[in-house]
């Protein structure tokens, strides 16, 4: 039993949560259900187990004590290849299991039958089997069937449990994290269909409780926000609008209220008739109640401001030199007097974005009694910018009625901006985190779902360089970074030149990592570089890079392991911890979708294994008896409706057992393996091959006559008798016989063709092997005189 063949049969174990022991409950149902399979085949046993690698295990035994035992000593492990199927009608009469110790000892079994359990892909992972201390000549091929059928029924059974596992696994996972999922049928009154169990914790009273007695959610919602909600409903269900955002309060027992962020979506369901709502609700009370603080904040600072007049400024409109205040001066960090110094003083503090309007406020300065404002940064003396709200009115007119003089106040209000600023991030970062989870649960699209986070997250974070890198490994497990995206910076032909030096089909790659981003990755650390030239692991930039300046580095994580990053680049101002705690629930997201989507790849790898496994002969590669028959039928139906012939061939090694008794059965693998190679080489492209089983093959030839296919295979006949098999030294000379039957219309079906076949191989084993026989009179092709 080959290696990659144990390998998916324990993978396949683990998927059906086989690889431990079953619930208690589920075993006491197996007994049941073996002890009426036991007394269906009159049988002393009925026995339910699962294949290891090195080992069968019994999960179930009925009339019989079962304990694990090596695979060598395994009556079920036949069930692994061919039909999945294993009859010995008297034991004591097999070569292989005549000395067996369960036979000439308790419990001395004497008939044996076994079937395969199996997959949804097919694959054999475990047996059924019943057993009793006396033969049964009298087994028939029905009493088989129905044993597979039983054992199909476990399979299903089994199959049931495992998605009724991955169901619960699912939810529990939904139900960690920060946002709350409703799902409603998009028709009226919104029937519930689904709510996780984080609503609990994320909403402040029992919705769900409320929607299962039939109760619409907009009951609970504040009369004034309850319009917006329903017409957001409305749009689903009569215009299958396919996204609405909107916040709404709801009205808690205690007379309270907490706000609700809410983003549904209309995906597109193939396996799903219904139409469905998907709604993702998360807490913004205290983003609100932030905001409030902050309106609260502002306004008192205002009412201060006018009553204390502190940070007074007077200023001249003819030279704009200022006269300031003390309050003023602690603002910007200068002692009194020190900002006398006319226009370029006083205008050049202004940021660059802001001097612009504060001119334009000057230039528009009237008669008017109305008080002039504006809200702008101004340098400090260290360098770093205040915010400042400023309110000002002329004070003096000339002769000519033009200003004069203007005369106001200066308030500080950097840190309502930057708590403004932080409720924004916050708010654009969330919306940013639940459009990248619904993105990425419909589609499984990680790049997609990162793409829809970068640019945000770059405006966030005011970068105007970044990238979102994943951890991968090399064959010989080498961490390395594979970056699918990353925004542009000043490419020189220099530069251009080292991105292509790194870029691959998926992206870019990053071997290297004595850097800042294996700081990152590899130390698993958050990596702050404010300044490049001191920071102890920047150690420089390939030639023809662009300039970084400032560098944040943020490991992405799932549990302890890091499964890729995401670097920040030259921002104006410096990176710090406040940034870095902000964007924590978006490195978190983002490392589990990473996960998931890692995971995702290997559940497909899997998949795609199993299927080539259960359509593919082990030992020659050939396609096995279940694909030929799925394809064949397929080929000879269109063959029969276009009136085209076909052409089935069936053919037997001859004399095959007297190569494993005289060679070995590695010799005989060996011979099976060369002659299947060799027939897949002799016959066209278009002609379909497998190994039925055993020492058995077969041919579809679409589109062609009995004789052309003789020609073909005569060939093939010749060369095989031509020339013996080198095995280890020795020469093995193999000969073949063939049974060949032509149909065409509605005679040609899969079955009459191989009966017809058979027969005809038959006739050409009597008539002394070694020829190829027609189904047609059963006309012989002898071979010449050896």
């Amino acid at each position: 039993m080959s290696h990659s063949s144990a390998a998916a049969r324990l993978a396949c174990l683990r998927d059906l949560h086989l690889d431990h022991g079953l619930e208690a409950e589920l075993v006491a149902r197996l007994r049941d259900l073996g002890g009426r399979i036991a007394r269906d085949f009159d049988t002393a046993a009925c026995l339910i187990s699962v294949i290891e690698a090195d080992r069968q295990r019994f999960v179930m035994a009925y009339g019989a004590e079962a304990q694990d035992i090596p695979l060598e000593q395994s009556f079920c492990v036949r069930t692994l290849t061919g039909e999945g199927v294993a009859i010995m009608r008297d034991v004591a009469g097999h070569p292989d299991f005549a000395d067996h110790p369960m036979v000439a000892q308790a419990p001395f079994i004497r008939f044996h039958a076994s079937v395969a359990l199996r997959s949804a892909q097919g694959l054999p992972y475990g047996a059924l089997c019943v057993f009793d201390p006396a033969p049964k000549p009298g087994w028939t091929t029905r009493e088989t069937e129905r044993l597979a059928l039983y054992a199909s029924l476990i399979s299903d059974l089994f199959a049931r449990r495992t998605d009724t596992i991955d169901l619960a696994n699912a939810r529990t996972l939904l139900a960690s994290g920060p946002t709350g999922t409703l799902i409603w049928r998009a028709e009226p009154p919104l029937p519930l269909v689904y709510a996780s169990e984080n609503l609990a914790t994320i909403l402040r009273c029992d919705v769900e409780a409320h929607l299962r007695a039939g109760a619409g959610l907009d009951t609970l919602i504040h009369p004034e926000d309850r319009g917006g909600f329903q017409a957001a409903m409305a749009g689903h269900v009569e215009a299958a609008q396919p996204r609405s955002d909107l916040s709404y309060r709801l009205l808690l027992p205690d007379g309270s209220v907490q706000w609700v962020r809410q983003t549904c979506q209309m995906p597109e369901l193939r396996r799903m008739s219904d139409r469905l709502i998907f709604a993702y609700l998360t807490d913004e009370t205290r983003d609100r109640e932030q905001e409030a603080a902050n309106a609260l904040g502002r306004e008192r600072l205002a009412v201060a401001a006018e009553a204390a007049r502190a940070g007074i400024f007077d200023l001249d409109l003819a030279t704009l030199e200022p006269v300031v205040d003390e309050g003023v001066t602690r603002i910007l960090g200068y002692g009194p007097g020190h900002l006398e110094g006319g226009a370029e003083l006083s205008l050049g503090l202004f940021h660059p974005d802001d001097r612009t309007r504060a001119e334009q406020l000057l230039s528009n300065l009237t008669r008017s009694r109305d008080i002039a404002q504006i809200e702008c940064r101004i340098r400090h003396r260290d360098g770093h910018y205040v915010w400042v709200r400023s309110s000002g009115k002329v004070a003096e007119y000339d002769a000519a009625g033009r200003p004069k003089r203007m005369v106001g106040s200066l308030i500080d209000v950097t840190e309502a901006k930057r708590d403004a600023a932080r409720g924004a991030k916050q708010r654009q970062l969330l919306e940013v985190l639940n459009r990248a989870q619904a993105s990425f649960m419909f589609s499984h699209d990680l790049k997609r779902a990162c793409d829809g986070v970068f640019e945000p997250l770059l405006q966030v974070t005011g970068s105007p360089f970044g990238f979102i890198g994943v951890m991968r490994r090399t064959g010989e497990g080498k961490p390395y970074l594979l970056v699918p995206t990353l925004s542009e910076l000043n490419w020189t032909a220099d530069a251009l030149g080292l991105y292509r030096d790194h870029l691959t089909e998926d992206g870019l790659e990053f071997h290297h990592l004595q850097n800042l981003l294996g700081h990152a990755v590899i130390r698993n650390e958050v990596v702050m570089a404010n300044d490049l030239a001191t920071h102890p692991s920047a150690g420089g930039l390939p030639p023809g890079h662009p300039p970084i300046t400032r560098f944040l580095g943020l490991p992405l994580r799932y549990g302890a392991s890091v499964v890729g990053m995401i670097g920040l680049a030259n921002a104006v101002e410096a990176y710090d911890q406040e940034l870095v705690d902000l964007l924590d629930p978006l490195v978190t997201t983002l490392g589990a979708l990473i996960h998931a989507r890692d995971v995702e790849m290997e559940r497909q790898r899997i998949e795609r294994e199993l299927a080539v496994q259960a359509t593919t002969d082990a030992l020659t590669g050939l396609p096995n008896r279940r694909r030929f028959e799925d394809v064949a039928r397929d080929e000879i139906a269109r063959g029969a409706q276009a009136g085209h012939p076909v052409v089935m061939a069936v053919m037997d090694l001859d004399l095959f057992k007297n190569i494993n008794d005289n060679h070995g059965h590695a010799a005989g693998d060996a011979v099976l393996k060369a002659f299947g190679a060799r027939l897949r080489e002799t016959m066209r492209a278009r002609d379909l091959v497998c190994r039925f089983g055993g020492e058995e093959f077969a041919v579809l030839m679409p589109g062609t006559r009995a004789a052309q296919a003789h020609q073909a295979l005569e060939r093939l006949r010749s060369e095989v008798a031509a020339h013996p098999i080198l095995y280890n030294g020795a020469s093995i000379p193999l000969t073949l016989s063939i049974g060949l039957a032509e149909g065409a219309g509605a005679e040609a079906s899969l079955d009459r063709l191989l009966r017809a076949a058979d027969a005809a191989l038959y006739a050409a084993k009597v008539a002394g092997r070694n020829r190829i026989c027609h189904a047609d009179g059963i006309r012989a092709a002898r071979p010449a005189a050896r």
